[in-house]
């Protein structure tokens, strides 16, 4: 999982959480405005918080992808704006990265 800029400790811990919850094991954060391993984040990590100890930091997100086969995006939807998919994407072998930005000007 890789997190775009986050900016609240708690949504970080969220995120921590939420990986932990369907066994993914690698977090990657790109550019975090906040810090990442203070008590709010913690606390809401909740089960996940070795995933915030064990994160990787990453100036950038191509950086943050490398190794990974596939990589998949998702941001806030501007309301009003139509919604696009391209996919579907299926593979069992590869390793894929899953983005969380909450705006997407390099994606």
């Amino acid at each position: 999982m890789v997190l775009v800029s986050p900016e609240k400790p708690p949504n970080v811990g969220a995120v921590a959480r939420a990986c932990n919850c369907f066994e993914v094991d690698d977090l990657r954060i790109v550019g975090p405005s906040c810090p990442t391993t203070v008590k709010s984040a913690l606390n809401s990590a909740m089960g996940g918080q070795r995933l915030l100890w064990q994160a990787g930091e990453f100036s950038g997100v191509q950086e943050a992808v490398q190794g990974c086969s596939y990589s998949v995006a998702f941001t806030r939807w501007p309301q009003g704006e139509p919604l696009t998919m391209r996919g579907p994407l299926r593979c069992n072998t590869c390793q894929v990265a899953c983005l969380l930005n909450r705006h997407a000007p390099d994606l």
